[in-house]
């Protein structure tokens, strides 16, 4: 029997082979492969668009489309599109199961096609977006209005100083959000009362401090992170349910105080984690506060301070902060410099800590124990 008779055969029985278990032999391959088993015959063309999940990356040098049957398959749980995929969604648009969308450094044919996208999405949960600056995303104000919504993380790589991108965020179920953005785009939070965990990396933002009013919709999360260059925005924000706080500053001119300010407005704060990444560029100020803030004398349980370098104010903050803190457990401090780092725990040994059951600790390289 000849070669070819045989993979007929072979090519017959699979082809005969229920649905079900067809979908399961492509699922164990790569996407890209199981797209191009449609050339095989009839039986085969749609085979690939009922799998459950689908990473679409072809890293072609031009944009490329997808099937118009993609956007209506009802099994598809998992998508991810990237690479100048163009997205290109049809009327109407049913994507039922679809629980988790990953966009990234994609290409739409209008303003409007993400929009259509995120709205034949009725019950995701979870959406990564990661765009580009200049000709590499063609929308300008992106908007992300999905009910069902859960986790949203939105990266927006580039840098544009005259950039009129912005992000729009209703997502009444949100729970996690994450915005790392280079751009300094603006962004307007709006109906977000579940939101318990907010992560926000704008150190760059040229017109950050000009847009800072987004960061009162996190008044009310447990967990925040904030990467800036200046704290003094967040100064005037009560966080009434704030419980750990990661605070990673670059190149701050006067962050001490406005941070004193931050836990007068944190009363149930148990958790502060201090990066002072490059901020010895100006002198530190400090003016010890009329009052103790009700987080030191009920609730702050740790303190973590990376890149410590025991100047003269930071000192009188950190004993502060020892000698006011009655539920203190854990201080875990990381010099920033070996060549001082005896005299600084030397230093720290001899401050008065009023919670006479907590415990120091020194390390070379803090390790953060955030919940990211």
């Amino acid at each position: 029997m000849s070669e070819i008779c045989v993979e007929r055969i072979y090519e017959e029985v699979i082809s005969d082979l229920p649905n079900d278990l067809l979908i399961h032999i492509l699922s164990l391959i790569p996407t890209k492969d199981a797209a191009n088993t449609m050339l095989l015959s009839k039986r085969w063309r749609f085979l690939w668009t009922m799998l459950p999940k689908l990473v679409i990356d072809f890293n072609f040098a031009d944009t490329t489309s997808l099937l118009k049957s993609i956007y209506n398959c009802k099994t598809l749980v998992n998508l991810t599109l990237s690479n100048k995929i163009l997205v290109d969604v049809p009327s109407p648009a049913c994507l039922p199961s679809l629980q988790s969308l990953n966009l990234k450094y994609v290409m739409y044919k209008d303003q409007d096609s993400p929009v259509r996208l995120l709205a034949s999405c009725p019950i995701l949960r979870d959406l990564s977006i990661t765009r580009g600056g200049g000709e590499c995303d063609n929308v300008t104000r992106f908007v992300v209005k999905v009910s069902s919504l859960r986790k949203l993380t939105y990266i927006q790589n580039g840098y544009d100083e005259d950039s009129t991108m912005s992000l729009v965020i209703d997502s009444p179920g949100l729970h996690y959000l994450k915005v790392d953005d280079l751009l300094g785009v603006y962004r307007s939070i709006q109906n977000t009362p579940a939101l318990d965990v907010a992560l926000v990396d704008a150190v760059n933002t040229a017109g950050f401090h000009a847009n800072f009013m987004f960061l009162r919709s996190f008044s009310s999360v447990r967990f925040l992170h904030l990467v800036l260059s200046e704290i003094a925005c967040c100064s005037g924000i009560n966080f009434t349910w704030l419980i750990e706080f990661k605070l990673t500053l670059f190149g701050s001119k006067s962050w001490l105080e406005p941070l004193m300010l931050i836990l007068d407005n944190s009363p149930v704060l148990k958790v502060l984690m201090i990066d002072c990444y490059y901020c010895n560029i100006v002198p530190l100020s400090w003016n010890k506060p009329s009052s103790v803030p009700v987080c030191l004398l009920s609730t702050l349980e740790i303190l973590e301070w990376k890149d410590y370098e025991g100047g003269r104010e930071e000192n009188q903050f950190l004993a502060y902060i020892l000698s006011n803190s009655k539920c203190l457990k854990t201080v875990g401090v990381s010099p920033k410099y070996y060549y001082n780092r005896k005299e600084i725990m030397d230093d720290i040994k001899s401050m008065y800590r009023v919670s006479a059951s907590s415990h120091l600790l020194f390390s070379a390289q803090w390790e953060w124990s955030f919940m990211e």
